[in-house]
């Protein structure tokens, strides 16, 4: 027992079987039993898998069959807790039936031994290649049967074995199909402030079940948005970041669009981009307002009021990224012909004359290019000076971004207060070149400026 305790000696004891000669001292000598049980938690000590670490198990599995006193079995737990925390033993254990020996301590009357059990069946989960035997074994009943525990400590770990479960996609679907999923929920709306830990869970837990886009529809059907909802009012950032990234995934799904809009999953994200200043997630709101958008579902007044705001603030002082993800926003916005995004304009033009990136620029251009249909957009576009940034953009090598230039440059021409503006610097210069591009629509446009 004491050689047991020297570090490095576990694997060559092993070797030599330890495991199976503490067996036959115990069964022969019933008063070393608490020795033999020591000896092997002191060979379980270690956190790297060795050669024949089976044998351990198979001795732990034989003496679960005595009748042994409550620190006995204390000492059987932890020897499998040590076991299953052992990088690539988790199948191998559930393989050789450790499972037998943790059930029935679920129910037992020592905490100690409900929540050690619980520690290895978490453990347990950890491995990919040990779930699938898992779910043979149905071991969402069994975490759901230890849900009711009324230790909190205990129903922690619980939630955390869902956590590991359900980065498996076959674990997704039947926590989708299951009372699992009315749990998880459950959970997510009862949290309450400075319960930090558990909401990082459950909020990590839903984004995995959201990027699942094949069990989306049941998601919203069920009300994940409502605990969404529940979870945002916890002030901490990570808890934000994963609520919004879980919308973001399910406004990629259009079959349930429409669904989320009508349980005002939008102003989730518009309220969570005014107020929350940290730049992944104003990221993320960026990200998930161009789906929302991109979808067109949107009430053309509800994209007015609230959507088109948002993204406006959205653009102030943030990263390249979130500027990207807002212009493409602006993009697919201008496209509602009967919602004023007149409002936009000065922001557009801006940052059209002060962005590097290429692609921001093209989106700009083409958001600029659908409020051009009307004259009013017109007039304000040539108020703000829009026409000399969208004549140096002509140089782009994109050819639809040409396209566009050329388009917004044909549709301002049409007023003729404004002409004095395109006598200066190099427009019409620049219109001649564009005449010269190898593209029939941009050159009907040129020719439209031109005759105008």
């Amino acid at each position: 027992c004491n050689l047991c305790c020297e570090d490095g000696y576990e694997s060559k004891m092993v070797k030599e079987s330890v495991p199976f000669l503490v067996t036959h001292i115990a069964s022969s000598c019933p008063e070393c039993l608490d020795v033999c049980l020591k000896i092997l938690l002191n060979l379980s000590c270690t956190t790297d898998k060795f050669h024949r670490i089976e044998d351990i198990t198979e001795a732990l599995i034989f003496f679960s069959n005595f009748a042994l006193t409550l620190d006995q079995e204390y000492i059987i737990l932890g020897t499998l807790c040590n076991l299953s925390a052992m990088r690539n033993n988790q199948l191998r254990l559930v393989e050789d039936g450790c499972l037998r020996i943790v059930e029935k301590h679920f129910k037992s009357p020592s905490k100690f031994l409900r929540k050690t059990a619980c520690e290895v069946l978490k453990n347990l989960t950890v491995d990919h290649r040990t779930r699938l035997k898992l779910l043979e074994l149905n071991i969402i009943a069994l975490l759901l049967d230890i849900s009711n525990d009324p230790e909190e400590d205990i129903r922690m770990q619980c939630i955390k074995s869902f956590l590991f479960l359900s980065k498996d996609e076959q674990f997704r679907r039947k926590i989708a199909e299951s009372e699992a999923l009315e749990y998880i929920l459950n959970v997510s709306k009862s949290i309450s402030n400075g319960q930090y830990e558990l909401g990082h869970i459950v909020a990590k837990i839903l984004q995995i079940l959201c990027s699942d886009q094949a069990i989306v529809p049941i998601l919203v059907k069920s009300g994940v948005t409502n605990s969404i909802r529940a979870l945002l009012n916890s002030p901490d950032n990570l808890i934000h970041q994963f609520c919004v990234e879980s919308l973001c995934s399910l406004f990629q799904n259009e079959k349930v669009t429409e669904q989320l809009i009508e349980q005002e999953a939008d102003q989730l994200i518009v309220t969570l981009a005014i107020h929350n200043q940290d730049k992944l997630i104003r990221e993320w709101c960026a990200f998930a307002l161009f789906h929302l958008t991109k979808n067109q579902i949107c009430e053309p007044q509800a994209v007015q009021d609230s959507v088109l705001p948002c993204i406006i603030i959205l653009c102030e002082n943030t990263s390249e990224l979130t500027k990207l993800f807002c212009a493409a926003a602006f993009a697919c916005i201008t496209l509602f012909k009967t919602a004023d995004c007149s409002g936009a304009i000065p922001l557009l033009i801006k940052m059209l004359r002060l962005e590097s990136g290429q692609n921001i620029k093209k989106y700009c251009a083409s958001s600029l290019f659908n409020l051009a249909d009307k004259n009013e957009n017109c007039y304000l576009m040539l108020d703000y000076e829009a026409l000399l940034p969208v004549v140096q953009l002509t140089q782009s090598d994109y050819i639809e971004t040409k396209v566009l230039c050329a388009g917004i440059i044909s549709r301002l021409s049409l007023h003729k207060q404004y002409y004095n503006r395109f006598a200066v610097g190099s427009v019409l210069k620049v219109l001649l070149e564009l005449s010269c591009v190898d593209h029939r629509i941009t050159q009907r446009r040129v020719v439209i400026a031109l005759s105008n």
